[in-house]
């Protein structure tokens, strides 16, 4: 039995190989970071934005607890869950009358 080894000239050999590879792998990497970082940032912006909110909120929620009876309280932060509640469904129900009307 014979065995037919062919290896290639170091010639041949550099034109196929390269670091395309560690390039992609830096460029991947990077994107990942870029995303934790992006996420991150937005994190700690929602955070800070909702504390201040709160901070805001807490107050005016005093002033109406000692100024109302409880079941007046619970009406009035009912309504404004309501009115929340139809404020987001709004630009849905516009975007599919859009949709559906005939032109």
């Amino acid at each position: 039995m014979h065995k037919f080894v062919v290896y290639p000239t170091r010639e041949l050999e550099d034109d196929y190989s390269s670091n395309l590879h560690l390039i992609m792998t830096i460029v991947v990497a990077a994107t990942f970071v870029f995303m934790i970082v992006t996420f991150l940032v937005y994190d700690w912006f929602a955070q800070s934005r909702n504390s201040k909110v709160v901070e805001t909120a807490a107050p005016a929620n005093g002033n109406l607890a000692s100024t109302f009876p409880k079941n007046v309280q619970d009406e009035y932060f009912e309504k404004i869950a309501l009115a929340e509640e139809k404020k987001q469904m709004k630009p849905h129900l516009t975007a599919r009358r859009r949709n559906s009307s005939p032109s």
